[in-house]
Parts: structure tokens; sequence; C-alpha cells
């Protein structure tokens, strides 16, 4: 009876400590402290994998003391000077060699986002708190749809399944807005709802305001999610 009730108490007590985890990292199931250093895991492998071939690709070289040269340029000098370096230094991929990178990459990219779902839908968007500093690859891997698929139907569908991480206090206002505002402007090439991503503009070697199509429009959808209003000249409307 006692090795009964023993362990019964040490049940309730693992019951605890699990709800305790989910409380304080405000999460959608109970986990344990080892589940908890499996997600960290899972986040490390997936950073990796995001940039296992697209940094060959963005730089134009396989040569991975060039693409050291080029980071540092950018982390030293800002991205203006960082692009305006990698710009000088004129480099060039074969097509045949860019298209099998970029084969091998949309393999890997569409892990990621299947695993990043699986990890939102069951314990939400993980904060901080839960992941440290790599918290920033979830919207990493969620600008970038897997290949051939329908980017409207893609920002739609998870439209809901983030605005309810924001409203649970999960997600920030402004990485769902940057989510949504990616979609349009940089593969639909169209206006932003939300005017959070400014423009770099290669000519200029500047970044202008975010291009939105009505001011009334693009506000009241910031109220929605909790961000505050756009000002005169933080932002440029549609042409």
């Amino acid at each position: 009876m006692k090795k009964y009730l023993l362990l019964i108490a040490a049940t309730i007590l693992m019951m605890i400590c699990q709800k305790s985890f989910a409380q304080e990292y405000n999460l959608k199931k109970d986990v344990t402290e080892h589940e908890l250093e499996l997600i960290k895991k899972t986040v490390k492998l997936i950073i990796e994998k995001d940039q296992m071939y697209r940094k060959y690709i963005a730089s134009e070289t396989l040569d991975d003391k060039i693409l050291n040269d080029i980071d540092n340029a950018f982390d030293s000098l800002g991205i203006a000077e960082g692009f305006a370096y990698r710009k000088k230094l004129n480099l060039k991929l074969d097509k045949a060699v860019k298209d099998s990178l970029w084969k091998k990459q949309h393999l890997l990219d569409f892990q990621n986002h299947i695993t990043i779902r699986g990890l939102i839908e069951t314990y939400g968007y993980l904060s901080e708190e839960v992941i440290g500093k790599d918290d920033y690859v979830q919207f990493i891997v969620l600008v970038h749809p897997p290949v051939d698929w329908n980017v409207e139907e893609y920002r739609d569908s998870y439209s809901q399944l983030l605005k309810d991480e924001v409203f649970s206090g999960r997600m920030t206002p402004k990485f769902y807005a940057q989510f949504y505002d990616n979609m349009n402007c940089k593969i639909l090439k169209k206006p932003q709802l939300y005017g959070t991503n400014k423009v770099f503009d290669f000519k200029t070697n500047s970044e202008l305001p975010p291009v939105i199509k009505n001011i009334n429009e693009t506000n009241e959808a910031r109220s929605e999610i909790g961000l505050e209003p756009l000002m005169q000249g933080e932002y440029r409307t549609e042409k």
C-alpha cells in the first residue's frame, strides 16, 4: 500500500512539473524537461539545414573562405556596404551548379517546413524563453514556402494559425505582420498590408519605406493585432 501511495505521489508530482513547464513557457501542451531539450536540438538542426546550400547560391560561390569574408563585411559594415562588397567581387556560379544546389535546398526547406509546422501545432510558436536566440528560425522557415506551393493559399492558410499565436501571446504582432508582408511584397510582388518591411534600393544603396495600398486599411489591420499605426513618412502608397 505504501509503495502504491508513493507511486501515485510521484505521478502527481511529475504532472505538476510538466504543467509548470507549459505555464511558464506558455506552451499548448504539458512537456517534460527532456522534451524541451529535444525541441531545442531539433531547432538547431533546422538552422543548420536552412543555410546548407542557400548561402552558396546567394553569394554565387562555393568557396567557404570567400563566404566568410562576405559575412564579416555584412556584420562589420552593415547591409548596404555588405551588398556593395559582395557585388564588387563579381562572383558567378554556373547555372547547372545553381540548379543542383536549389534542388538540394528545396528538399531541406520542405523538411524544415513540415517540422516547424508540427512544432507550432503541437507546442505553439516557441518563444525565446523556450529555445533561446534560436527562436528566429521559425520566422525564417515560415517566410520561405515550399517550392511549387501556391503562395496566396499558403499565406491565407497560415494567417489564422499564426494570428491565434499572436492573440495567445506566443508570437509577437511584428513577426506575424512581417510574415504576411513578406509573402506580399517579396514573393507576390504586391503592396504590403501591415507596412513592416522596408525595401532595399540597390540603385541608391539605401532602405526605403514600405509600399502599402491604403493607409486606412493598413492601420486597421495593424490595430487588430496590436501594432501602432503608421505615421506620415513611414510608408509609401502604391503608384
